[in-house]
């Protein structure tokens, strides 16, 4: 396999460049392949092809349809399940990704998390993952994992299906990004001889290397210490009831409230407040709970301390850090806005609302930057700030140091596996 040249590659369940993060590992991803491959054409499969070929056509990549659509794909309930019925009963979304599966000499799982399932029977999402994969060993095509995250997975099912697909011959390496999907995958394999192509790499996010943006946007007019904050609008879904979801998401916000009006108090900070996810869905739009933290915090901060600021679509990546790196800490429930910030040199408290935010930050030693969403509203997001604040000048040598590390790993990690000799059989 190694020897054998590589011109077609297809890269398979990309989300959405409406989420910046998404957007980061897909151009990672995309730079590393143009630096492993450069004569391969590229194709990549995302949720939502059409606000996506613009921003791709700059790098020369086709993008497609999956095999069929998710509702998670579209706004508006009906609509989104009326278009994945469509996809279904008019196949033409598969059809159109079939011919691509058979002209590739080689496919990638996209990087990110999506192979988790808080119920008993996985939703439409985790289908359309696992079943554009499934065909891909079907037609014999080799498969390599870019890192991920795995898990929660609720059921059987899931973990039955998850296992079968990263137990196939066809799939070469799994790549985890942090050690606690590691040790998921760990579990589900129980041969040793498999367990062997299940490997630790860094997020792809942190490969991304952002040219300069086209249009930077200037926040030097706000009083320093000057503060981020990017939001998930995180419904709690493990949590059985709607008054507990509706109970936490509440001290999540007012915890985070608490915290940067105490922040403001005693340090005259100002707030950039900003959306990383602007779709596709509702449920992913960030800007909804930006809205919402900029309209409580302007009741008890001057206009001359409060931005807020909403991203373009294309570029968001770059404009993202160059925005961060204006800043002195980033509050954020978003991963890959934390990422955006170590990539601009910047520290981050982040507050995790999955174990992947806890795991890729333990990945790099900067675990302790770190909060569960649940313990926010005892106070401890307001101390990790000011501990941060306070030492900002040593995180940042830190995060220098750190970082070139990430990207010599990763790209090590990749070029071992396609250099001669392979590790594959």
């Amino acid at each position: 396999m190694a020897s054998r040249r590589i011109s077609r590659i297809l890269v398979v369940n990309a989300h959405s460049q409406a989420n910046a993060g998404d957007a980061a590992i897909v151009l990672g991803q995309l730079q590393l392949l143009t630096k492993l491959f450069p004569d391969a054409r590229l194709t990549i499969t995302s949720r939502t092809p059409g606000s996506d070929r613009p921003v791709m056509a700059t790098w020369g990549v086709e993008v497609i349809a999956p095999v069929f659509h998710s509702p998670s794909g579209f706004r508006g309930r009906w609509r989104g399940w009326a278009n994945s019925f469509l996809s279904l009963v008019f196949p033409r979304p598969a059809l159109a990704f079939l011919r691509c599966l058979c002209r590739a000499d080689l496919v990638f799982a996209c990087g990110g998390g999506y192979f988790y399932s808080n119920r008993r029977i996985p939703g439409f999402t985790f289908w359309q993952n696992d079943i554009g994969l499934r065909l891909a060993i079907l037609l014999r095509k080799d498969i390599v994992f870019f890192p991920q995250s795995y898990g929660p997975l609720a059921s059987p099912l899931s973990r039955r299906r998850l296992a079968g697909l990263i137990a196939s011959r066809r799939v070469r390496v799994v790549f985890a990004r942090e050690a606690i999907s590691l040790s998921v995958l760990q579990g589900l394999l129980p041969s040793a001889a498999e367990k062997s192509k299940l490997q630790f790499c860094p997020d792809m996010a942190f490969y991304f290397a952002p040219a300069p943006s086209l249009s930077p946007v200037d926040f030097s007019g706000l009083p320093r210490p000057r503060l981020a904050l990017a939001l998930r609008d995180w419904d709690f879904p493990a949590q059985r009831s709607a008054a507990a979801r509706q109970r936490q998401k509440r001290a999540y916000i007012e915890g985070v409230l608490s915290a940067c009006l105490e922040l403001h108090r005693r340090h005259n900070a100002s707030f950039l407040v900003f959306s990383q996810a602007l779709g596709p869905s509702k449920g992913e739009d960030d800007r909804r709970i930006s809205f919402l933290v900029h309209e409580r915090l302007s009741a008890a901060i001057p206009s001359s301390h409060l931005r807020l600021f909403i991203p373009p679509l294309a570029g968001a990546p770059a404009t993202i850090v160059d925005l961060l790196r204006q800043t002195d800490l980033l509050i954020t429930s978003r991963m890959h806005a934390a990422i955006f910030a170590f990539l601009a040199g910047r520290p981050a408290a982040v507050i995790g609302y999955q174990h992947k935010s806890a795991g890729i930050l333990e990945s790099i030693d900067l675990g302790h930057c770190s909060l569960p969403i649940e313990e926010i509203q005892s106070g401890t997001l307001l101390r990790l700030c000011e501990e941060i604040l306070k030492n900002r000048e040593q995180w940042r040598e830190r995060i220098a140091r750190t970082i070139p590390g990430l990207r010599e790993t990763i790209e090590e990690k990749f070029r071992v596996i396609f250099s001669p000799p392979s590790v594959w059989p």
